[in-house]
């Protein structure tokens, strides 16, 4: 991989270039285990753009007779480099330190290894334009907020062996999510996060499209499911659905019709010892809810419209839901809450 090898001690310990004619430049950080990191070339504060196009990142590299195993890329390794597209990371690395990609504007892709890599503070931080993320098939938790900078990751997708994934909300224009089939903890319908058995919704990208038809079978919407999602104008929720937070369309200020097929009101706040059913709206002027015909005067009667404190239903919490937040009352406006007026019922929801 190495055909050229310089050394300048004060910026870096060594440097090879690559068979593409890009040059990578190591600090040494175990002599004994030969393990380097990659880092800057000169001094921080002036360093200039030097990588270009796609770069794939050696899992070792050679100087002076010895073969050294690339484990970390150092802080502000890639600082600036905006002319870097593409980058692969080799087996092996296990850490890429503080603000190492800062300002890469232009880097579209990365490829991660399958062994797990921790981050350090804004690595990512200024990359606008990544687009394209294979996170490694290895890794079982993974914190989206890394790349919350993006302004172009509308898409990714979770490895077979991820059991936990963190700040999908700080994604504002992820649209899609898809599940490896082999993964046993989540699924995805049509672009949403589910739990395994589909039986819980766990995220709905925020720049999810205009309608959202939550599929039969599903009894829960996790808290802040649907938080952030500005586009939907239309949520359609299946007869099944027995959990949902007063709350959960408080954001959608596009929202314009709610379909409950159920023929049950759901009781969805609490106000000291009493449940009710209440759905909290951005604007409820705007908003029909759609309910079936024969249930309609059980909805209207059942429909909490007095303005107040509310807390979420505290007895028999979802699995994963926050005891905690469930006790802390919030004020639900006039303004904000649906009236008798805005439901109607359906015979048919065909036409939805």
């Amino acid at each position: 991989m190495a055909l050229i090898s310089s050394a300048i001690a004060f910026a870096h310990d060594f440097s090879v270039r690559l068979s593409d004619g890009q040059q990578l430049y190591f600090n040494i950080i175990s002599l004994d285990n030969n393990l380097v990191e990659l880092t800057y070339p000169v001094k921080i504060a002036n360093t200039k753009p030097i990588f270009y196009g796609k770069l794939t990142v050696p899992a070792t590299v050679k100087w002076n007779d010895k073969v050294y195993k690339v484990v970390a890329i150092g802080k502000k390794a890639f600082v600036n480099d905006v002319n870097l597209t593409e980058v692969v990371l080799p087996s092996g690395l296990v850490k890429i330190d503080d603000f190492a990609f800062e300002g890469c504007t232009n880097l579209r892709s990365i490829i991660f290894p399958g062994n797990k890599v921790t981050f350090g503070s804004g690595t990512f931080f200024r990359c606008t334009s990544i687009a394209n993320v294979t996170l490694g098939s290895d890794w079982t938790t993974f914190d989206m907020k890394v790349f919350r900078w993006s302004e172009d990751l509308e898409e990714i997708n979770i490895p077979a062996k991820l059991e936990k994934i963190t700040n999908l909300k700080s994604m504002k224009h992820l649209r899609k999510i898809t599940v490896d089939p082999n993964n046993n903890a989540f699924t995805a319908v049509d672009g949403i996060l589910y739990n395994k058995p589909g039986t819980t919704m766990l995220c709905c990208p925020r720049n999810y499209g205009y309608r959202l038809d939550v599929p039969y079978g599903v009894m829960e919407i996790r808290w802040g499911a649907l938080g952030g999602c500005k586009n939907l104008n239309t949520v359609i929720l299946p007869a099944t659905l027995a959990y949902l937070s007063y709350r959960e369309f408080a954001s959608l200020e596009n929202l314009r019709k709610i379909v409950m097929k159920s023929s049950t009101p759901i009781m969805t706040a609490q106000s000291g010892t009493r449940q009710c059913f209440l759905l909290q709206v951005y604007n409820k002027s705007t908003i029909d809810l759609y309910v079936p015909k024969n249930a309609e005067k059980l909805y209207k009667r059942s429909l909490c419209t007095i303005e107040g404190n509310y807390t979420e239903i505290t007895t028999n919490l979802p699995a994963g839901m926050d005891s905690d937040r469930a006790v802390v009352p919030y004020e639900v406006k006039d303004s904000e809450m649906l009236h008798d007026w805005s439901i109607h019922g359906e015979k048919d929801f065909s036409d939805f």
